[in-house]
């Protein structure tokens, strides 16, 4: 993993969240209960403000 890049791992056991479709969101992909992405540190830092 580079440095500044934050790996983002969402897992779920409810059927009725589609992880995937959140991690496309954002440029990444997996399956319906397991997916992942990656945010560069100063991306997050505004996606924490913005969503707190």
């Amino acid at each position: 993993m580079q440095r500044g890049v934050l790996k983002v791992c969402l897992r779920t056991t409810d059927s009725t969240v589609n992880t995937s479709e959140i991690a496309k969101a954002y440029g990444g992909g997996g399956k319906r209960s397991s997916s992942s992405f990656t945010l560069r540190m100063d991306e997050f830092n505004i996606w924490t403000s913005v969503n707190s």
